[in-house]
């Protein structure tokens, strides 16, 4: 009988069972770093849709009245005010998870809204408190997401008089 050379069924079988192990490797691994990647990619795009949000509100605040009896409103998850020389106000405040502004004509007396615009800020915001620092003219607003990530400021009042 003479010696072949190549390989046998077995040599064949343990090659592609190696191989199929290693790929497997490979696949797991590649799906750990994917899933890795994905929740930091949706941590990073919420971080900056907080930040935006956060720049939007210390926009208005800045210019918002430094004395809160001009204020429509000031609790601690809703608040508005007059704007400079005009007869308009702005809102800010959680709707079904949407931090939303308001701008429009606010009726003092009976507390109501008239030709008003909408614009949200951010979404799938689980809780919106401000903290008002009367003796620094100042407001701390934090945003908490559903998921739990939670950005907040102190942010300065504006000049408060509209004289």
């Amino acid at each position: 009988m003479k010696n072949r050379s190549g390989f046998t069924l077995i040599e064949v079988m343990v090659a592609s069972a190696c191989m199929v192990g290693a790929l497997s490797l490979l696949l797991v691994f590649s799906l750990t770093l994917y899933r890795s990647w994905k929740d930091t990619a949706s941590t990073m795009h919420t971080s900056l849709s907080l930040y935006a949000a956060l720049s939007a509100v210390r926009r208005d605040l800045e210019r918002a009245p430094r004395d809160l009896s001009q204020w429509y409103t000031h609790n601690p998850h809703e608040i508005a005010w007059p704007v400079a020389h005009s007869s308009r106000g702005l809102r800010l405040g959680l709707v079904d998870g949407r931090l939303e502004r308001f701008e429009g004509t606010f009726d003092a007396k009976s507390h109501q809204w008239h030709t008003r615009s909408v614009s949200v800020l951010a979404q799938d915001i689980k809780d919106f408190t401000t903290t008002i620092y009367r003796e620094q003219g100042a407001i701390e607003v934090v945003l908490t997401t559903s998921n739990g990530t939670k950005e907040k400021a102190l942010i300065a009042l504006g000049s408060g008089d509209f004289s």
